[in-house]
C-alpha cells in the first residue's frame, strides 16, 4: 500500500511540474525557446500511443474548425503586410491549448481518481504565489531572476516596481491566473488549507498585475446579484482587511509603498468610473478609452483590418485587445473569436446546472481582461481557461449539448 502511496505522490509532484511549464511558461535564458515546447513532442508521442488523434478531433471538430479559420484568415491578413506573427501565435495557440490541454487531461483523469483537479491547480497556483513573496522579501534573488535566470525585454525593464513571479507574462496574465485561483479558493474548493493561499495570491496580485482582481471581482457580483454565498463574501472581507493589515504594518513592505498603493488605487478607480465621479482617480480608465483609443483609419481597416500590429507601436500605441484585434483583423477577425469564445460559453452551459456558474465565469473573465490585453493568445491565463473548459467537457459529447441546448430554448 506505501508504495503505491509513493508511486502516486510521485507521480502528482511530476504532473505539478508539468503543469506549472504548462501554465507558467517561464522563459529561462538558457533555452531558445520556452519551456512549454518541451511538452510538444510528449503530447505528440502520448497521443499517437493511445491513439487519441481522432478522438480529439471528434470530441472538439467544432473548436478545431475555429481554431483553423482563425489561423488561415490572420494569415492571408497578415501576408499582405509581411506580418506574420498572428497567424504563427494564433498556431501555437491551438497546439498548446487544444492538443496539450487534452493531453493533460486525459492523463490527469485516467491515473489519478482521489485527487481534484481544482485543488490539484490551487496548489501549483499557491506555489506560484508563494514564490512571488518569496522574491518580494528578498529582492536580490528577485533580481537574479530577472536579470540572470529569465529573459528580458525592453517592456519589462520599464516595470521594476513589479514582475516578482516565475512566469511569462508577469505584467498581465500571471496576475489573471492568480485570480483565477483566487476565485476558485473563494467558491469551489473545500479544502481549509486552501484559505491559507488566499493571502499569497492575493499579494501575488497586487505587486504584479492588478487586472487579477478582475476575476475575483467577477466571483463576488455574482453572489451579490444571486444572493448565494454571504459567507464567501465575509471570508473574503476578513481575508482583504487582514491583508491591508499585514501590508501596512510589516516593515519589509514599506519599501514597496508605491506599488501597494498603485495596487489598491485599482478599486478606487472601478468605483470612481461607475459612478462617474469627476473629483475621483479614473486615470486608467481615461488612459484606456481615450489615449489609447485607436480606431482603424477607413472602413476597409474596420472590415478587413490593416493586417499590422499596433501593440507598443509609438504613434498608434494601445494594449486594449479589442482594438488590438480590430486594427489588425477587421471586424471578420473579430467576429470569428467572439463566435468561438460564445460557442465555448454554451457548450459549457448545457453541460449541467453545476458548471454554469463557471461558464459565466469562464464568458465574462474573457470579456473583460480583453479590455487591458490580448488574452486570446496563448498565455498563462488562457491556457488556464482553456484547461478547465476541457476538463469539464471531455466527457460530454458536441451532439447531447447541443441536443441540450435546443431542448432548453425550445
Amino acid at each position: 500500500m506505501s508504495i503505491i502511496l509513493n508511486k502516486e505522490r510521485l507521480l502528482l509532484v511530476i504532473l505539478g511540474i508539468i503543469l506549472y511549464i504548462y501554465i507558467y511558461n517561464p522563459p529561462f535564458v538558457f533555452l531558445p525557446f520556452t519551456p512549454i515546447k518541451l511538452l510538444y513532442p510528449i503530447a505528440f508521442f502520448y497521443l499517437c500511443k493511445k491513439r487519441l488523434f481522432s478522438k480529439l478531433i471528434t470530441c472538439y471538430k467544432v473548436e478545431f474548425l475555429f481554431f483553423i479559420c482563425i489561423i488561415f484568415y490572420s494569415f492571408f491578413r497578415g501576408l499582405f503586410t509581411n506580418e506574420l506573427g498572428y497567424s504563427k501565435t494564433n498556431l501555437i495557440t491551438l497546439i498548446e491549448t487544444l492538443f496539450l490541454s487534452y493531453c493533460f487531461v486525459i492523463y490527469f483523469k485516467t491515473n489519478i481518481i482521489r485527487k481534484q483537479f481544482i485543488d490539484f491547480f490551487i496548489n501549483i497556483a499557491g506555489l506560484a504565489a508563494i514564490i512571488s513573496v518569496i522574491l518580494i522579501f528578498f529582492p536580490s534573488i528577485n533580481q537574479y531572476i530577472r536579470d540572470v535566470l529569465l529573459k528580458r525585454t525592453e517592456y519589462t525593464d520599464m516595470l521594476k516596481l513589479r514582475n516578482f513571479g516565475f512566469s511569462e507574462g508577469l505584467s498581465y496574465a500571471y496576475g489573471i491566473v492568480q485570480g483565477i485561483a483566487f476565485s476558485f479558493c473563494l467558491i469551489y474548493s473545500k479544502k481549509k488549507i486552501n484559505l491559507w493561499l488566499m493571502p499569497f495570491f492575493f499579494i501575488s496580485i497586487l505587486f504584479n498585475a492588478r487586472i487579477g482582481f478582475v476575476p475575483i471581482i467577477i466571483v463576488l457580483c455574482y453572489l451579490l446579484f444571486t444572493g448565494k454565498g454571504y459567507n464567501i463574501l465575509i471570508r473574503f472581507t476578513l481575508i482583504f482587511l487582514l491583508i491591508t493589515f499585514i501590508l501596512y504594518n510589516v516593515p519589509i513592505f514599506e519599501d514597496f509603498t508605491k506599488t501597494i498603493e498603485w495596487g489598491f488605487a485599482f478599486f478606487t478607480q472601478i468605483l470612481d468610473f461607475t459612478l462617474q465621479n469627476n473629483d475621483g482617480n479614473t486615470e486608467t480608465f481615461d488612459i484606456l478609452f481615450k489615449a489609447m483609443l485607436v480606431l482603424p483609419q477607413s472602413i476597409s481597416e474596420y472590415i478587413w483590418g490593416s493586417g499590422h500590429d499596433i501593440f507598443l507601436v509609438s504613434d498608434k500605441n494601445t494594449d486594449m485587445g479589442y482594438l488590438l484585434q480590430l486594427n489588425f483583423g477587421g471586424i471578420i477577425y473579430c467576429l470569428f473569436l467572439y463566435c468561438f469564445v460564445w460557442y465555448m460559453f454554451l457548450r459549457l452551459y448545457f453541460i449541467n446546472k453545476e458548471i454554469r456558474s463557471f461558464s459565466y465565469f469562464f464568458l465574462f473573465v474573457i470579456i473583460i481582461v480583453n479590455i487591458k490585453g490580448y488574452i486570446l493568445f496563448t498565455s498563462p491565463a488562457y491556457r488556464v481557461l482553456f484547461i478547465f473548459y476541457i476538463y469539464y467537457t471531455i466527457d460530454h459529447p458536441i451532439r447531447k449539448n447541443m441536443t441540450d441546448a435546443r431542448n432548453a430554448i425550445t
